[in-house]
């Protein structure tokens, strides 16, 4: 299907593994609340959410009429706080190894080998990827023995065309370095026929510091999520994704966390997330309700007498005259539909009616913005970045009145201008990705670029009391 079609749905995958562990583990019960990290290579995504009906507690209604119209016990959950996560995958762990490897090789990024082999970074990752798969609790708490990686081909494209590099030269300087900063952590060897060495040998604790760093983030992110007043009594910690197979991780977050919740561990962290979507495409209403992850509202133009907080001074950067109304206005005003951190159902809809400032144009733009902060005054504060634009056509003398609806539903935004006088509607699609929103591709109807007009609310209508309206 085309990405604006009904038939596609996005499924958030820390959601779908909640929703694929409740059948597998049968463990949850209604009221418990389940924080969830999809750690896979590039990022780890987190969910936390409370299950208010389970597939095992409720039991089938109308066992006497067929299976095909009995009602089936439902699994819902309602999220607790806006999704969150960070660069920490694993890749970020092989960046580590990079970086010591540009260290030993004393090539700044890797430049060098870069622009004579491509394909022998790659071949370093391949090598690399065998020994950090290889690296279980035993080794990495204990930080006793070491691991090899050949370095064979690196060596031969360092040597093309020059003086030939030899691994024992550079494992005797980079030892030299270690010394002298006296680092704790021990010097790096070598392996292979005397004088052709080709084997590079890293001891534990080196390679626990490419671990670590990334390690640390994550479980930061965790302890800090733990203390948040709806998470206090967390229940259960639910580990997928690739990354989730690491036995480092998989210690370190039972170290940390296991006499505060109960850790679960599917049998494949990596499909556990792909059989929820599953589910979750059949019953979209298992998530019963989210959380804003953002602050999303549009830019309008309000009377002075009706701006919210009329005595803050940054209001004075905005104000100006209008000469045709003879009155003084206030532009960039961020008018909010949903605040970060709302709890929202997922069939949320927020309606709201506009009058154009100027009585002289004929388009009109919308302007869509989203910020991290919950309670914006303008939409020109640090953080505030516009989204999209919605532009529509208006007849100044038929004393146009125009409609803004947003529908925030399920993992996407719909937004949708209509003009009430001649019916004529603009809508489009806004997605979620890692960094936020993001206009979906394909989504808005085509529309002529015009200078930036002015909106501004209904009538004399106050801020707080404009019309908000929930539609099922």
């Amino acid at each position: 299907p085309r990405p604006e079609s009904a038939d596609l749905i996005l499924a958030l995958e820390p959601e779908c593994a909640v929703i694929a562990a409740e059948e597998s583990e049968k463990g949850f019960l209604t009221g418990d609340k389940v924080l969830t990290l999809d750690c896979g290579g590039g990022t780890v995504d987190i969910c936390c959410v409370e299950v208010t009906a389970t597939r095992f507690e409720t039991k089938v209604e109308n066992k006497d009429l067929p299976p095909g119209e009995q009602k089936r016990p439902t699994l819902r959950l309602r999220q607790l706080i806006e999704p969150t996560g960070g660069n920490w995958g694993s890749t970020y762990i092989d960046q580590n190894f990079l970086s010591f490897m540009s260290y030993l090789l004393e090539d700044p990024r890797l430049e060098k080998l870069r622009n004579k082999n491509p394909g022998a970074i790659l071949e370093l990752l391949n090598e690399f990827e065998q020994v950090k798969t290889s690296i279980t609790e035993k080794d990495y708490v204990s930080m006793k023995g070491s691991k090899a990686i050949n370095l064979a081909e690196i060596l031969d494209t360092m040597s093309a065309g020059g003086t030939e590099v030899k691994l024992a030269d550079l494992v005797e300087t980079y030892n030299f370095k270690c010394e002298e900063k006296d680092n704790g952590m021990g010097g790096i060897g070598i392996l292979g026929r005397k004088g052709h060495e080709t084997n590079l040998v890293m001891p534990m604790a080196l390679i626990k510091t490419f671990f670590k760093p990334v390690i640390d983030k994550i479980l930061n992110e965790v302890e800090s999520l733990l203390m948040k007043d709806e998470l206090l009594d967390l229940t259960h910690l639910l580990l997928v994704g690739g990354f989730a197979e690491s036995d480092v991780l998989q210690h370190e977050l039972s170290d940390r966390l296991r006499d505060r919740v109960k850790l679960l561990l599917p049998r494949r962290p990596t499909r556990v997330v792909q059989k929820g979507a599953v589910e979750y495409g059949l019953d979209p209403a298992i998530i019963s309700t989210r959380r804003a992850r953002q602050t999303i509202g549009i830019k309008v133009t309000m009377h002075e007498e009706d701006i919210p907080d009329p005595d803050n001074p940054e209001h004075e950067k905005h104000k100006f005259f209008d000469k045709a109304s003879k009155q003084y206005f206030v532009r960039d005003i961020f008018n909010a539909y949903v605040k970060k951190g709302q709890e929202i159902e997922t069939t949320y809809i927020v309606s709201r009616k506009f009058e154009p400032q100027s009585k002289t144009n004929t388009k009109v733009k919308f302007d869509i913005y989203a910020t991290d902060g919950e309670t914006p005054l303008h939409v020109t504060e640090p953080g505030c970045v516009r989204l999209a634009k919605l532009v529509i056509d208006i007849n100044p003398d038929d004393n146009p009145r125009l409609e803004c609806r947003m529908r925030f539903a399920s993992t996407e935004i719909s937004a949708e201008i209509k003009n009430l006088k001649t019916g004529e509607v603009k809508e489009l699609l806004l997605q979620y990705n890692n960094m936020g929103l993001s206009q979906a591709a394909g989504t808005l109807s085509t529309f002529v670029r015009v200078p930036v007009r002015e909106i501004m609310p209904w009538g004399e209508m106050e801020f707080d009391s404009m019309e908000m309206s929930e539609m099922l």
